[in-house]
């Protein structure tokens, strides 16, 4: 009975603050802190996810409030609290299979950030029924209570021609959001990296404990970008009026081949691990079984994402949103690799003498994507 009276309480309180009427982007102040009023009521699906905590940081740091739609319990958004002044960090419970919830989410904001992103298949849902569907309904749902500005966050090698199942569920998740918000703001990016992401973190650890690096596709071209860029980039999109119905490619300062990425990584984290390149079928059954097993740190999809992912140097980019400098991923090396080198030097100090010298990327771009 106690949980009940709490819970109660609760949902009054946050049907109390949902029942005042939608506040409109008239003029937007973003220079205060967090104790300002911005002007921005934002919901941001996926908040508790690795990239979306980065936005939510960035608008509750000038004031706004922001709708966190969350599933399970309470204690996934609690990091986001202190992100935002008393009472700007809203959570809301919502199911992707429940258009109230949804609506209930929406019904007072003016910006939606949509992260939603699945890469394999859980027992609750399929690739297309999140990056699909749901995206479908949540973009339908905003076009109906009037939200001004939606922006959707997508991958950049995401063609509906490709083999990958992911790539493909991202393409056509794009396109049904454009259908349904004709003036949604699409940002495509380049592989995220950053702090508890699934990129650094997955290669590295693989690097670590594993007696092989299956090097997959190894001329593929990617431009990795820094959680950070990614979410001023959101930012900047909600300030400028000009990015709506715009499409923008996101890529970071650097470009690598996977094999280049795999030997890079490996020169920071003094492994001896064999980076070797392996018969495709052959590893599509083995990472198949141990998706089932739930122990692969790769998707057996993974291997149909062949699409280089780097900027188009004709698309709009960074630069036109008016962000000049990135943040290279050489500066962030020693703090994102130092828990994933090799156990027996992780706690020295002093750098370790290795027989293999350091591998240094000299693959440079400047704000606008061109090689220099």
């Amino acid at each position: 009975m106690l949980l009940r009276s709490v819970q109660k309480k609760k949902n009054i309180w946050r049907d109390a603050l949902f029942r005042e009427e939608k506040r409109f982007i008239t003029k937007l102040s973003v220079s205060g802190g967090r104790s300002s009023v911005s002007g921005i009521t934002a919901t941001v699906f996926g908040a508790t996810g690795f990239v979306a905590r980065n936005i939510v940081n960035r608008l509750g740091r000038v004031g706004s409030q922001i709708v966190i739609p969350f599933r399970g319990e309470e204690s996934r958004y609690n990091h986001l609290k202190i992100m935002g002044d008393l009472g700007q960090i809203v959570p809301v419970r919502w199911d992707l299979r429940s258009k109230d919830s949804i609506y209930r989410a929406l019904k007072r904001s003016n910006v939606v950030v949509n992260m939603l992103h699945r890469d394999y298949d859980t027992r609750n849902f399929s690739l297309e029924q999140v990056n699909i569907e749901g995206t479908r309904i949540i973009a339908e749902i905003a076009k109906e209570v009037g939200v001004e500005r939606f922006i959707h966050v997508t991958h950049l090698g995401a063609t509906e021609q490709s083999k990958s199942r992911m790539y493909r569920s991202k393409a056509l998740g794009a396109r049904a959001v454009r259908e349904a918000f004709p003036d949604a703001t699409i940002l495509r990016c380049a592989p995220i990296y950053g702090y508890e992401d699934r990129l650094v973190n997955r290669d590295t650890s693989i690097l670590r404990d594993w007696v092989f690096y299956p090097l997959i596709s190894p001329t593929t071209r990617m431009q990795p970008v820094y959680a950070d860029d990614v979410a001023n980039a959101i930012f900047e999109t909600i300030r400028h009026h000009d990015s709506v119905g715009q499409d923008f490619e996101l890529g970071g300062s650097t470009i690598f081949t996977r094999e280049e990425w795999a030997r890079w990584l490996k020169s920071k984290i003094f492994t001896s691990t064999r980076i070797r390149e392996f018969d495709e079928t052959f590893l599509s059954w083995v990472l198949r079984f141990l998706d089932i097993a739930r122990i692969s740190r790769f998707s057996a999809d993974y291997i149909h994402q062949k699409e280089d992912t780097v900027v188009n140097p004709n698309a709009k980019s960074f630069k036109d949103l008016g962000i000049g400098k990135l943040n290279d991923i050489n500066e962030f090396a020693n703090l994102l690799f130092k828990q994933n080198r090799a156990r027996a030097i992780r706690s020295q100090e002093a750098t370790p003498d290795v027989d293999e010298p350091e591998f240094t990327m000299v693959i440079k771009t400047d704000s606008t994507n061109q090689k220099l």
